[in-house]
């Protein structure tokens, strides 16, 4: 936080606002009257009105609390050439997965992921999409090797592009991580594995999303996840898909 304030007084820009966190942020860098309200215990108060704090002294004070993100066209159009070259670009439902964090600690095993991946495509008829972000480009390999054949492996995409992907998912299933909230900010309803020390200040908002915990995150079942997978697909985006 002291940094981006810093950044911000390096930037030479004439007028600095920036949010106000107990030992953490650099007061005194700032020049925009009047500042915005001290911010609240983090853990208690979630991320998104804590944000919005900062907006106050702007004047705006009835904005959606609800992130959302569009995508660009050109980013819709090389995720779309991806999906056809992988004969992925129609039929079935996409299931985005994302195995990756940024610490083991955070990680639900590759193995159940790719247990996860086997249930829903012989049990829902979907197609996967495993999203491999530059942490876990070193488990590509098991990732072909473990996950169903037709499974489809996005590495190398720009941020944007894996916000244009996300958009076309029926769920996404991850661990805790940035993507995660991408997704949950274009429309994809999510899946998310948490041990219980993640504060609730953190977790994606609405009620489309389902938030599964444990002491320890490998703990997780699989049968666990699927069941949550499967109700968000057929209550959202795929209505009719268990219709028999």
């Amino acid at each position: 936080m002291s940094e981006t304030n810093l950044l911000g007084f390096l930037s030479g820009a004439p007028k600095r606002l920036y949010s106000r966190r107990p030992t953490r942020s650099l007061d005194f860098l700032a020049n925009f009257k009047p500042r915005p309200p001290v911010e609240a215990d983090h853990r208690q108060r979630h991320l998104i009105d804590r944000y919005l704090d900062v907006l106050i002294p702007l004047g705006v004070k009835s904005a959606n609390r609800l992130p959302h993100l569009r995508t660009r066209a050109a980013d819709d159009a090389a995720v779309e050439q991806i999906l056809v070259k992988a004969k992925a670009a129609a039929g079935a439902p996409l299931v985005g997965l994302f195995p990756g964090a940024g610490h083991p600690s955070r990680c639900w095993p590759l193995k159940r992921f790719a247990e996860l991946a086997d249930f829903l495509v012989r049990n829902d008829h979907v197609r996967i999409l495993v999203f491999v972000g530059p942490e876990a480009r070193a488990l590509v390999q098991q990732i072909r090797a473990q996950f169903p054949p037709a499974t489809v492996v996005l590495e190398n995409l720009t941020i944007a592009q894996v916000a244009a992907a996300q958009a076309r998912l029926a769920v996404f299933v991850s661990n805790d991580t940035g993507p995660m909230h991408v997704a949950a900010a274009v429309g994809a309803p999510v899946v998310l594995l948490l041990d219980k020390r993640a504060p609730l200040s953190y977790l994606p908002q609405g009620e489309r999303h389902k938030i599964i915990y444990n002491n320890i995150i490998a703990d997780i079942g699989v049968e666990e996840v699927y069941e949550a997978a499967r109700s968000v697909l057929a209550g959202s985006r795929a209505p009719t898909l268990f219709a028999s």
